[in-house]
């Protein structure tokens, strides 16, 4: 019953409010003088439109007085946060202070009182024609409307600084260095066992932990229901962190490998010593994180949204061309019998995408493509 509300509110309610929010957003990155900004603002926007969809998703958590307004918070956060992403990439003289101050945006979204920063300081150029600034001021205004952002503020500043944190050190230093992302590792792996404890995790489990936005999500929908008090935000925030945040960014870095095997590019997985390691570990986190899930309000929600995320991962065109049958199993195991029903739907949903894709494509160009050539083609949706 859970499932079919959750859906019946993400399809009919939250994704049209997304298609209207994105055309907005599209229109504003054409917006951007600087061809450079322009083209990374947009291409984050269609390559990782996926990502945008999963971040609604939480929405459906919300009570519906203020669920397309999490939303909004939301889809403009995640928007920032794939910008930023991309931004953090380009070469760079010093790429620990340019990661270091543009991800500044993400600390401020969160925060409805705080100025804007001068966030390309260390970047080669600034002209986007307020783009970031209107993405920060949208979560800005959202929030400061919510119910219950008191008693999650806290928290979600904590989140955005551990993402700032991880965009700042996981894309290397000018040497191609990775030692700085290491040391932060460390120095939360050490933190987290000392406030909270329980079973032990690789310093390189809890870094990739810290770079997952999803827990942002869960607290911003958490702020729309005016029971949320602290105790809970703290839960919400000590179950994705390192837990479900972990699945996250480490199932990720799975279905992406082949790509991130590009010289210099830094991969999550080579800290384990074999793939057989890996699946171990994604496997027992995965667990751990259904159990600290299940354990949120409202019942079955973030179980659901854990189960979403796994499937929309493991049904993606990157991960059947891989050899992740042991991954597929152990998730579905230890995501439980929802596992089934999601993977589904996120299979035809990637099928929907291919058909329409091929369509637009032969009614531009006259040319037949294959759905499954067009599914490959398409933005992870």
């Amino acid at each position: 019953m859970a499932f079919v509300a959750a859906t019946r509110i993400y399809w009919l309610e939250v994704w049209p409010f997304l298609r209207a929010e994105m055309r907005e957003w599209r229109s504003r990155a054409e917006a951007i003088p600087d061809e450079t900004l322009r083209r990374v603002a947009l291409e984050a926007q269609h390559v990782k439109r996926g990502n945008l969809e999963g971040a609604v998703a939480f929405a459906t958590l919300a009570g519906c007085e203020h669920r397309l307004r999490s939303a909004r918070a939301m889809a403009a956060y995640e928007a920032a946060f794939d910008y930023l992403d991309c931004l953090c990439e380009m070469p760079n003289a010093d790429p620990l202070a340019n990661g270091r101050q543009l991800s500044q945006a993400l600390i401020v979204a969160v925060q409805p009182d705080r100025e804007h920063e001068d966030y390309y300081a260390h970047h080669s150029t600034s002209k986007d024609g307020g783009y970031l600034r209107a993405l920060v001021d949208a979560c800005q205004t959202t929030l400061s409307s919510m119910p219950a952002y008191s008693a999650v503020g806290e928290a979600l500043v904590r989140v955005s600084s551990r993402i700032a944190s991880y965009q700042s050190f996981n894309h290397g230093d000018a040497r191609g260095s990775h030692d700085a992302f290491a040391r932060w590792a460390l120095s939360e792996t050490v933190h987290h066992q000392r406030r909270r404890g329980g079973p032990e995790l690789q310093w390189w489990e809890v870094g990739a932990a810290g770079g997952s936005s999803l827990a942002a999500f869960a607290l911003i929908a958490a702020a729309a229901d005016p029971r949320t008090g602290y105790a809970h935000a703290e839960a919400i925030d000590a179950a994705y962190f390192p837990w479900i945040g972990a699945v996250n960014s480490l199932l990720d870095s799975f279905v992406d490998q082949q790509e991130d095997n590009a010289p210099g590019q830094h991969r999550l997985l080579d800290y384990y010593a074999s793939s057989e390691q890996a699946t171990e570990r994604l496997e027992l986190i995965t667990k751990q994180a259904m159990l600290r899930a299940q354990g949120l309000k409202p019942r079955h929600g973030h179980a659901l949204i854990l189960t979403a995320m796994t499937s929309f991962y493991l049904s993606c065109p990157e991960a059947r061309a891989l050899d992740l049958d042991r991954v597929r199993k152990g998730l579905r195991k230890s995501v439980g019998v929802l596992g089934t029903p999601t993977m589904l739907i996120m299979r035809a949903r990637r099928v929907a995408s291919a058909i329409v894709t091929d369509n637009r494509r032969r009614s531009s160009t006259g040319h037949i493509t294959s759905p499954v050539a067009a599914q490959e083609q398409s933005p992870q949706l």
